[in-house]
C-alpha cells in the first residue's frame, strides 16, 4: 500500500569527472603535461564511446538527460544549443570515438590507458556498477582501463594533493549552480573531488561570477563559462535524477 513520489526540481545530478589537469603551486600549467586527458579529442572520444540511452535504462530510468553539468533549462544562462549540438559532440558513436583517439595518437599499437575510480555516491545506487559499465564502453573502443578502489579518506587526501593525473570517477551532487561550478570546475576550494581545472576556469569565476551577489551580474560569466566547459568536454554529463520518497497514503495525504 505504500506509494512513491518523485521530486519535481532538477537538483540532483550525476556526472563523470576527469582527474588530470591542474596548475602547479607556482601557477604554471599543466602539472601533468603527459596526461592523455589534457587532449580535448581524448575527452570527446571518451564521451562519445558511452551509450547513455542504454545506461539510463539500467541506472536512471527516471532520470532526465543532462547536457552540461550545473546547467538546466530552468537555471540561469541556459543555452538551448547545448541540447541540439549534444548528439554531434557527445552522442554515442564508437566509430567516431575510435577516430578521435586515432587523431590524438592512440590505436591498437599505442592504446590509450586510464584509470576509473570506484566509489559509492549517495545520488545513485550502483555507482560502482555504472563506473564499470562506462569502463566497458571504453574498452570496446580500444582503451585500456584499470579499476581502482580506494577508501574515502585516502581518495580525499590524494585529491587534495592533486595526485590523480589520469583518472575518472562518477560524481553526484545536489549543489546549486554557482556552488557546483566553484567545486567541480575551479581549484579555489582545495577540492576533495577530482576534476579538470584549467587556469581559465578560476580566472573567469573570480572575475565574472564569484565576486557578485546580484544574479543578474552572473549571466555573462555563466554563459561564457558554460560554453567553454561544453566545448572543452570538461566532464561527462549523464542525468538529473529525481529524489524519490516512499510514503504511507493512510498517514500522509
Amino acid at each position: 500500500g505504500m506509494k512513491v513520489e518523485s521530486s519535481k526540481v532538477a537538483g540532483t545530478r550525476v556526472f563523470g569527472q576527469f582527474g588530470c589537469c591542474y596548475s602547479n603551486p607556482d601557477g604554471t600549467w599543466p602539472m601533468y603535461p603527459n596526461s592523455p586527458l589534457l587532449n580535448s579529442k581524448v575527452r570527446q572520444a571518451l564521451n562519445k564511446a558511452i551509450d547513455r540511452d542504454e545506461l539510463k535504462k539500467v541506472f536512471a530510468p527516471n532520470g532526465e538527460p543532462m547536457y552540461l553539468n550545473s546547467y538546466h533549462p530552468t537555471r540561469l544562462a541556459w543555452n538551448p544549443t547545448w541540447q541540439t549540438r549534444f548528439q554531434d559532440l557527445y552522442g554515442y558513436d564508437p566509430n567516431k570515438a575510435r577516430a578521435l583517439l586515432a587523431e590524438a595518437g592512440y590505436g591498437p599499437n599505442n592504446p590509450l590507458t586510464t584509470s576509473v575510480l570506484l566509489n559509492d555516491i549517495l545520488q545513485i545506487s550502483g555507482a560502482n556498477d555504472l563506473a564499470e559499465a562506462i569502463a566497458g564502453y571504453w574498452r570496446q573502443v580500444g582503451v585500456k582501463v584499470d579499476l581502482v578502489q580506494l577508501d574515502a579518506a585516502t581518495q580525499a587526501a590524494q585529491a587534495r594533493a592533486y595526485k590523480f593525473d589520469n583518472h575518472f570517477q562518477i560524481t553526484g551532487t545536489t549543489g546549486d549552480q554557482i556552488q557546483g561550478i566553484f567545486v567541480y570546475a575551479t581549484p579555489l576550494n582545495t577540492p576533495a573531488a577530482i576534476a579538470y581545472f584549467t587556469p581559465e576556469y578560476p580566472a573567469l569565476y573570480k572575475a565574472k561570477i564569484g565576486g557578485y551577489v546580484d544574479p543578474d551580474n552572473w549571466l555573462p560569466g555563466l554563459q561564457e563559462f558554460g560554453e567553454m566547459a561544453y566545448t572543452q568536454f570538461q566532464n561527462v554529463p549523464l542525468w538529473y535524477v529525481p529524489v524519490e520518497a516512499v510514503y504511507n497514503p493512510t498517514v500522509v495525504s
